[in-house]
This record gives C-alpha cells, sequence and structure tokens, in this order.
C-alpha cells in the first residue's frame, strides 16, 4: 500500500497536467483499488494465490 501512495504522490497529474494534492493521495488509491477490484475478473483467485504463496511457500 506505501508503494502505491507513493507512487501516486509522485506521478499523478490531472488532464491540465496539475499535480496531485496531499490530501488527494488517499482519496485516489482507494478509489483506484475500489476501480481495479470492480474490473479484475479473477480477484478471488488471485488474493487465494497470494494468500496460498504467503502461507505455504517456503521463501
Amino acid at each position: 500500500m506505501k508503494h502505491l501512495l507513493i507512487y501516486i504522490q509522485e506521478t499523478a497529474i490531472d488532464s491540465e497536467q496539475t499535480p496531485i494534492a496531499p490530501d488527494e493521495v488517499a482519496i485516489v488509491a482507494n478509489l483506484t483499488i475500489q476501480r481495479l477490484v470492480l474490473q479484475y475478473p479473477f480477484l478471488d483467485q488471485t488474493i487465494q494465490e497470494i494468500l496460498d504463496d504467503l502461507r505455504f511457500s517456503k521463501c
């Protein structure tokens, strides 16, 4: 999550090339996650794979 916030803070601009304001970063991050979740068809499977990797991987 921290990487997403940093990325948005450092790169996000609007259509008029205005950089994102500090108070908009968390809002944009949350809305981005919501939009990606709604558009991602295999989200449940991906979450399960990540959780399995976390719990059962020897890495």
